[in-house]
Parts: C-alpha cells; structure tokens; sequence
C-alpha cells in the first residue's frame, strides 16, 4: 500500500526525511513537481543546514556532492550530469524524456543527459542548491572548468570557499595560464589544492590570498618569486615535492625561522618530498605562548 507522503502531517514528515541521504531526497524530488515543492519547503522552513555543497566539473560529466559533516572529507555524489551520447549505453525505454534533458536513473542517484553538458552541470548544482537552500562551497574541476569560478561567484553572495584543480589526462599541455589566473584573481575565500601540470618555467609574482590553505601536488617546477614574502598570506600553505634549491630553501628558511614586520611567525617542517609552513596568526600565537 502506497504512503501518502503528501498527506503526512509536516512534524512526521520532517522525521521521515532525517531519515534518508541527500541522495536519496534528491531521487524523491523527481517523483511529482508537488514533492519536490514539499521537499524545498522543508528545507527552508527548518534551521539550515550545515552541510556543503561541492560542484564537480572533470572531464566529460558535471556532478553535484553533498558533505553533511563538516569534518568527514567524504562527498556524496547526489545528481550527475552527462552528456546525450552517454544515453546509448542505457536501454531508452529507461530514460525519461523532457523538454531539456533525457532522466535516467542509476544505483544510487538520478543521472540528466544533455546536448550540452556544460549548461547541464550548471543546472544540477542550482537544482540540489534550490532544493537545500545550499550555496556551493567548494569547486572541483580540470583546467577546462574555470569558468565555473565566476559562474558560481555571481550566483550567490557568499564567496566560493574552496578549488582543488584536477590534472586532467585529456590534455597534455601545461595549465600555467590557468594556474596563475586562480593564485593572482583572488576567486576563494579559504582554500586551493591544486594538482594541475606546470611547465618547468611556471613563474608565479604576484600575492597568494585571501585564504588559510594552499597545497601544491608534486608535478612540475612551482617558482615563487618573494616566496617568504607571498606565503606569510596563508596560515597553512602545503608544498609537495617543490624543488626548490637549497639556496632558495636556505633564504626562504633563514634558520627555520620567519617573522613578519609585525611580529607574527610561523612554524616550519619538511623532508623529502614535502614542506610545509604554518603562519600564526597573532591570537592564536599568543595563546600558544
């Protein structure tokens, strides 16, 4: 026998829904356009949430994750977008059509086939987005998906807090272009990872900031110049397999130890193929002490 979910008295409705995954509220609100709007509406009627919104853009597909704990670093992949040509690997009878996008549905969650799969993952992320409340808090993608930095900077007031920029085996050219676009145009608010090729002749002079974190993957020759100037921005900078010679590591180090003009240090540790450096900021320093 059916449940008459859109007849629950709304308190046993809430309980309902704390019960299932981001998942699988997402694959819910495809069942009528009248759960969907019930699903939304508790979603702003309730406290909101603290989860994280993650919007992947990597190669061929686009994709929308959940964390709905703040210190598990695991996503929930919640909605996939794809583009039309992937649809032949699935029984038609199976897809949905609509006026946009043919809807199919996989293991674990709901998967929208476009003719342009770029504007696909644009709206699965203003989608699960709508359908949480959620602003997108964090981006992961490939040099192909930059502009998905400003496209989620302009929707929604809060910065985009966090890249980590994928290295992407389609091309085999260096991202310095792009590389230098994240680092100078200031486009997150706390964090970059970036695992992304370089060139050996990758230069970087301008200021690293605003943000607590950078972390740099070991492929290609990363060349800062005012490094010890330009990293006492972050409070957590993470250079794997840098390369730098020991007379840079010697004039950035001075001793192992860095102190700005205005009297904040940091803490400094490396070995073989890591260095990492973490800025105290003045409160926090002071406590320690």
């Amino acid at each position: 026998m059916p449940f008459p979910i859109l007849r629950t008295p709304f308190v046993v409705f809430s309980e309902i829904i704390s019960l299932l995954e981001p998942n699988e509220i997402v694959t819910a609100s495809f069942c009528s356009k009248k759960v969907r709007r019930l699903l939304r509406k508790h979603h702003r009627r309730r406290e909101p949430l603290n989860w994280r919104l993650y919007m992947i853009k990597h190669e061929c597909w686009g994709q929308a994750d959940i964390i709905t704990k703040p210190h598990e670093r695991k996503r929930k992949s919640v909605l996939t977008a794809k583009h039309i040509s992937e649809a032949r690997h699935e029984s038609e009878h199976e897809l949905i059509q609509t006026n946009e996008y043919k809807r199919g549905f996989s293991l674990e969650l709901p998967v929208l086939y476009f003719e342009d799969w770029e504007t696909g993952s644009e709206m699965i992320v203003d989608y699960v987005s709508d359908l949480f409340n959620l602003d997108v808090y964090g981006l992961v993608t490939d040099r192909n998906g930059i502009w998905a930095i400003d496209w989620i900077n302009n929707r929604q007031e809060k910065m985009l807090v966090g890249i980590e920029l994928l290295k992407n085996d389609l091309y085999d050219w260096c991202g310095d272009a792009e590389l230098d676009y994240i680092l100078r145009d200031k486009c997150v608010a706390d964090y970059y990872i970036l695992e992304d090729i370089v060139s050996e002749n990758f230069r970087f002079n301008g200021k690293l900031g605003p943000g607590s974190q950078l972390a740099i993957s070991s492929t290609g020759h990363w060349k800062f110049e005012n490094f010890e100037l330009e990293l006492e921005l972050v409070e957590k900078a993470h250079v794997v397999d840098d390369r730098y010679s020991d007379e840079e590591m010697t004039r950035c180090l001075d001793g192992y130890t860095i102190q700005r003009h205005d009297g904040v240090k940091a803490t400094i540790h490396f070995g073989i193929r890591y260095f990492v450096m973490f800025v105290w900021q003045r409160s926090v320093f002071q406590k320690v002490l």
